[in-house]
């Protein structure tokens, strides 16, 4: 099942940009990037300090955390979690976009029996196809086999490369969360057999996708991805209005999603009482003062 996300589109006066003054513009934009993250997890040592004295105990913090090392993270639990997920793999253009042989071959699958799902023809629309779309911010798939006794295996493929908004490996990064998260959630939905008839090779693919965006905000809410968590409700929300199989879906998730709570760091530092105050090093607190 494969998940594409459209966060931010280019203009006419973009695309007429020579390739240097995009790279120009791109050098410029991951340098301030960079910059906000340099500034920011300078202090995760005094902010982390002033957490744990309001108790505020997160399992992930936003910015002041590494999404990529979050990525590798969530790779390891969701194989530990899947067994039928045998592994999770960023992939360049080359291999992604080729068939499906050939990327079963370079990534040593090709002794399994690829699954394919017929689907109501409603939705032909469903980004099912294999050529590329240069809008697209970021792309995965997750995909369903069955070895030669019978059992289900499952694989997700990512994207390595990504379009949009960001520049720095780090933001990039999670938007990845984002998208591992849903696959994440087809290979969930697979090996319940909710949405996938394993069997006879069908599927609802609406309700598939739906559960798997669901279940990708679940797991972003409890993990606290904020930023995750907000791009893509951002992205599916400026969607809800599109055709064919894409509206259909977004519409579905943003009607069923439940008032998730993401905590956001930031709002602890407005309200520091004098007592959480006197309990900081004094150190932490000349480092708080500078921010």
């Amino acid at each position: 099942m494969e998940l594409k996300i459209f966060i931010v589109g280019g203009n006419s006066v973009a695309k007429r940009k020579s390739k240097k003054e995009r790279g120009l513009r791109d050098q410029r934009k991951w340098e301030q990037e960079d910059q906000q993250l340099r500034s920011i997890r300078k202090k995760e040592r005094a902010l982390k300090e002033l957490f744990s004295v309001k108790g505020l105990n997160l399992p992930f913090y936003d910015l002041l955390d590494s999404y990529e090392a979050e990525f590798a993270k969530v790779c390891e639990e969701a194989k530990l979690n899947h067994p039928s997920l045998m592994g999770v793999h960023e992939v360049s253009d080359e291999i992604f976009y080729a068939t499906y042989e050939a990327q079963w071959e370079s990534l040593g699958y090709s002794h399994l029996e690829q699954i394919f799902f017929e689907f109501d023809k409603k939705y032909e629309d469903y980004v099912h196809q294999r050529t590329k779309k240069k809008g697209a911010t970021l792309e995965g798939h997750a995909v369903a086999f069955l070895d030669a006794a019978g059992e289900l295996n499952t694989v997700i493929l990512m994207r390595a490369s990504l379009k949009g908004a960001f520049q720095h490996k780090e933001f990039k990064y999670a938007l990845k969360l984002a998208a591992l998260c849903h696959e994440i959630g087809h290979v969930d939905d697979f090996e319940k057999r909710i949405n996938f008839d394993i069997e006879g090779r069908k599927a609802d693919i609406i309700e598939a996708e739906v559960y798997a965006h669901l279940a990708a905000f679940e797991q972003m809410a409890r993990k606290s991805y904020r930023l995750s968590y907000n791009t893509l409700l951002a992205s599916l929300s400026s969607s809800k209005d599109s055709r064919g199989y894409l509206g259909e879906v977004i519409r579905r998730v943003l009607e069923r999603l439940p008032q998730h709570e993401v905590v956001d760091w930031n709002e602890s530092l407005d309200n520091i009482s004098a007592e959480e105050y006197n309990r900081l090093k004094p150190s932490t607190r000349q480092a708080l003062s500078d921010r």
